[in-house]
């Protein structure tokens, strides 16, 4: 979903919004992520001027990630709330909150994608991981038990 600078100054001054995303192909190269279902946006776009826009989103997801230890899939669910200035004040660009827009587009997908990203945790451990490494012959601490040496 993309607004051109001449759209949104087209909208009300609050336009409210909702979309369901899918970013699996963005996801295929990210090793970690084994599945990405849609991902449901809210928010709204406010402005002031015809040159700023407050974007306030609200992301739910629950991406599937892989266990560090296991491997496994675990259900990682993600609520995201963000609040951030876009525009083409270039003397506002300094500012923490406040983004550029590249070539006069507010593309919500990029925000969206890179809040999932910023936001998605380094590393997941499945609940029964312990549990999973025993059956595999793995003990806790990452060493292996004689036995499976054994059937080598």
């Amino acid at each position: 979903m993309k607004w051109t600078l001449g759209q949104l100054r087209k909208l009300p001054e609050s336009y409210d919004f909702s979309a369901v995303m899918d970013f699996t192909k963005e996801s295929e190269n990210i090793d970690d992520i084994l599945e990405i279902p849609d991902v449901k946006v809210e928010g709204s776009i406010t402005h002031k001027n015809l040159d700023s826009f407050y974007l306030n989103l609200t992301i739910d997801v629950t991406l599937v990630l892989a266990c560090a230890k296991t491997l496994e899939p675990v259900d990682y669910p993600m609520h995201l709330e963000i609040e951030e200035w876009h525009g083409i004040d270039v003397d506002r660009s300094e500012e923490e909150d406040y983004y550029l827009l590249e070539n006069n587009v507010l593309n919500l997908d990029e925000i969206v994608w890179s809040a999932i990203l910023i936001n998605k945790p380094i590393r997941v451990i499945h609940e029964r991981a312990e549990e999973i490494l025993a059956k595999q012959g793995i003990t806790f601490d990452g060493s292996y038990s004689d036995d499976n040496l054994s059937k080598k």
